[in-house]
């Protein structure tokens, strides 16, 4: 008989939303926990002082068809042209289902941190429910 290793994985993945209400996946679904992904993105907008970073878990481009979890702010950012200022975000999930979201100026290195708990586990109607969203198709109503 062969050893089995069970390993636990996130369900869904974990991401930002990007400019025009997209979705940026940090941690993709199936990632082995604990887990710890970062990802770069930059300012958007000339002069940009302050970002907000809003946080889901689900698998559609679309942030608005996702599950939101939390937002958090990184102010007195350096005003610039806009792609100038570097915003580094980190997703640490861990065992107990805890997801810290750190927000960091790469120039100056302030931060923002937030703890989001992601120990409820949505229904299997939810998790049909965003399958189906992400193949375009309808679900039953229970």
């Amino acid at each position: 008989m062969k050893d089995v290793l069970l390993l636990d994985v996130t369900p869904f993945s974990l991401g930002v939303e990007t400019a025009g209400g997209l979705c940026e996946a940090v941690i993709r679904r199936n990632a082995t926990i604990p887990v710890e992904q970062s990802r770069n993105f930059a300012t958007t907008n000339d002069q940009q002082d302050s970002v907000i970073i809003r946080i889901s878990q689900g698998e559609s481009r679309k942030f608005q068809d996702n599950t939101a979890l939390g937002e958090l702010e990184l102010t007195n950012l350096r005003p610039a042209p806009r792609g100038e200022v570097v915003v580094s975000v980190t997703f640490e999930l861990e065992a107990d289902g805890t997801l810290r979201v750190r927000a960091k100026d790469v120039e100056t290195g302030r931060e923002q941190v937030v703890r989001v708990n992601l120990l409820t586990i949505p229904s299997e109607h939810d998790q049909a429910d965003m399958t189906a969203r992400n193949r375009g198709a309808v679900v039953p109503v229970p």
